[in-house]
């Protein structure tokens, strides 16, 4: 494990873990809350959320990052200036719910003058069942992106979780598991 992971890893179990009685928004309940909004929205948090991204996706060749909702748009945002930083040009783009109601009506935004079937990395902060992601790749496909890997800060749920991306031809990683940030918190 990397010095930023470490530290990452420190970060969550100190700021963002909550125990109690939750609804996820996968419609389970859960006796924690892994709210990684705390993360992403620190100074030195989204830091580490950049160097850990380049560290997972840096040697992939893709063209750019995408995510969907709160917990992905800093990702996005920290993965391209850590990208930069790094002589990399990786390009953005955040994808919505639904497509706009008013202006262009985009559902994907930050994407013109991309490539054909550009190649990206789905990112989330955390995920369960994996469902908010593949949404997320499908939106991306309509648009004419390629979505390759999909990246999870932390990973919740089990290993069916991985064979619904593997079987769609999409390379899923999780930084770390629930375990990992579980383990001696209780």
């Amino acid at each position: 494990m990397s010095e930023a992971q470490k530290n990452l890893k420190t970060f969550i179990k100190s700021q963002c873990l909550h125990f109690g009685y939750f609804t996820l928004s996968s419609g389970e309940k859960s006796r924690y809350y892994i709210d990684l909004r705390k993360l992403t929205l620190d100074g030195r948090g989204l830091q580490l959320v950049g160097e850990v991204l380049w560290e997972q996706l840096g040697a992939l060749g893709i063209y750019g990052v995408a995510g969907e909702g709160l917990g992905a748009y800093p990702m996005v945002a920290a993965a391209i200036l850590q990208a930069q930083s790094r002589g990399q040009s990786w390009k953005g783009c955040y994808v919505r719910k639904q497509p706009k109601t008013h202006g262009r009506g985009n559902q994907v935004e930050g994407v013109d003058g991309w490539p054909a079937l550009a190649t990206v990395a789905v990112l989330e902060d955390t995920c369960t069942t994996g469902g908010s992601l593949l949404k997320c790749c499908d939106s991306l496909e309509h648009a004419g992106i390629k979505a390759a890997h999909a990246l999870t800060l932390v990973h919740r749920g089990g290993p069916e979780v991985a064979a619904q991306f593997k079987a769609r031809g999409i390379n899923f990683k999780a930084v770390f598991t629930r375990e990992d940030i579980l383990e001696e918190s209780k």
